[in-house]
């Protein structure tokens, strides 16, 4: 038996050994179906399912498993947040995209009812809509979902705290694409700062960063400005990746763009100076 007959081996005799406990808790009379260990073990099911590309097996699991952790569960369980995760995994998978959003919302409610608005939970469930409109190319409600989760997070998170600069680093970038270019940029230096402070100068992340900040300006042609962050870029990633690294290639590529771009002005504007007629008496042309 081969590799991979047996891990598909393995999976079933997983699913078999789940499907098992969970009937064994539905008769117990101390758990029952509604049992929050019954919705665990539903959960477990249902992400073996999506382990095995198994989407349409997963959703009644997994539907079944969010509907007894609500019922059961303080919103700030962490059991609904993974089902949830792993619910709208499968929905996408089959393109069901308003049940996406239907459930995130369900759960937004259920959270700001519970712990609070403002609890960093809900900042969470935002931050994931954002994300879920910006995969659905719905920009403006992503945008708006994006600043809901940020104004909770700068409440409750500290100010380098990796969810933060997510946000931050999501929100310029659906920013660029609305045309808020000035967002934009505030946004990706205000990660660069706070990952130069906290990383140090010269990590590969804050070389992205550079990286991200060049293409932006590149992209809406400030052109100086693109060619320092492209080899502010450059210089860091070249210390933490290997020479033939393909991002560095790319790097070039664009700095030789941005390059060639300035010297063609340059030169047309040398060419207009020198086409243009020479001013006669009282500063009249001839």
């Amino acid at each position: 038996m081969n590799k991979t007959s047996n891990l598909r081996a393995n999976a079933k005799a997983y699913e078999e050994d789940l499907k098992k406990k969970i009937a064994e808790k539905e008769k117990d009379a101390a758990f029952g179906p509604n049992h929050p260990e019954t919705g665990a073990l539903l959960t477990r099911l249902g992400s073996l399912y999506l382990s095995m590309s198994k989407w349409r097996d997963s959703i009644p699991v997994l539907e079944r498993a969010l509907e007894i952790h609500r019922g059961q569960l303080k919103a700030d369980h962490p059991q609904i947040p993974l089902t949830l995760g792993l619910l709208a995994e499968a929905y996408l998978k089959l393109d069901k995209f308003f049940e996406i959003e239907l459930h995130f919302n369900q759960y937004s409610r259920k959270a700001e009812a519970e712990v609070g608005p403002e609890h960093p939970l809900v900042g969470e469930i935002k931050y994931n809509l954002g994300a879920f409109y910006r995969i659905r190319s719905r920009y403006p409600e992503s945008r708006e979902s994006y600043e809901n989760s940020l104004n909770i997070w700068h409440k409750k998170l500290r100010p380098d705290h990796p969810r933060l600069l997510s946000a931050y680093q999501e929100l310029s970038g659906v920013c660029r694409i609305l045309g808020m270019n000035e967002q934009a940029e505030a946004l990706l230096k205000r990660t660069l700062k706070v990952r130069s402070k906290v990383l140090g100068e010269d990590h590969i992340k804050v070389g992205e960063l550079w990286k991200d900040l060049g293409l932006f300006y590149k992209n809406i042609d400030r052109l100086k400005e693109a060619d320092h962050a492209l080899q502010k870029a450059l210089e860091i990633l070249g210390k933490g990746l290997g020479k033939q690294n393909p991002l560095l290639a790319y790097i070039r590529k664009a700095i030789a763009d941005v390059q060639a771009v300035v010297e063609k002005q340059a030169a047309e504007k040398e060419a207009a100076a020198k086409a243009k007629p020479p001013a006669g008496p009282a500063g009249k042309t001839a």
